[in-house]
């Protein structure tokens, strides 16, 4: 369903732009969704290769640390990956309908 949506905003662009235009609003909830849900993942995935592990997960000689640390970036605005995660699915939960 998701994929079939981009397909179609994506030949927007080429045929009918004044379309297009109004289609946006969708297009940028199903980016920040992949946003969102990438990024929680890939916090998730980072967690579980540390607690593998073990003792082992801050030692210098493996670079899970600094890893966790660069993502750590990415992921600080918590509070605003979960509006963003609630927007999109609000959004294609009205697109489910509506389709």
């Amino acid at each position: 369903m998701i994929t079939n949506k981009w397909q179609g905003i994506m030949e927007l662009a080429q045929t009918n732009q004044e379309e297009f235009v109004t289609q946006l609003s969708d297009m940028h909830a199903i980016s920040s969704g992949l946003k969102a849900t990438i990024t929680w993942w890939g916090c998730e995935v980072l967690e579980r290769v540390r607690r593998s592990m073990g003792g082992h997960a801050y030692s210098s000689y493996n670079a899970i640390a600094g890893a966790i640390g660069d993502w750590g970036v990415v992921t600080t605005g918590k509070l605003r990956m979960f509006l963003i995660k609630y927007y999109v699915y609000a959004t294609l939960f009205i697109l489910f309908i509506y389709s």
